[in-house]
């Protein structure tokens, strides 16, 4: 039996409205990634995007966070079809 998740049941469903966009990445997206961190710190190719560096050349997922949303907006406006499988 799957147990539900009180925060995910709380988010609205997911469109490109900006407003939802925001919420599931301020909510489920980055915090995630931000968890993650020293992982994606260390991935070959993420852990050196030029925009995720500090000024003293250290990995930074905060830099990303715009990066980030623009993902989700584009996951978003997808048909559901696309990462859904409704059958």
């Amino acid at each position: 039996m799957l147990k539900r998740n009180k925060t995910l049941l709380a988010l609205p469903e997911i469109s490109a409205d900006p407003k939802v966009v925001s919420e599931w990445t301020d909510t489920i997206v980055y915090p995630k990634l931000r968890a993650m961190q020293s992982e994606l710190a260390e991935h070959p190719v993420i852990g050196n995007l030029k925009k995720a560096l500090d000024e003293n050349g250290k990995f930074q997922i905060s830099r990303l966070k715009p990066l980030i949303r623009h993902t989700v907006a584009r996951i978003a406006a997808l048909p559901k079809t696309y990462y859904f499988d409704i059958s």
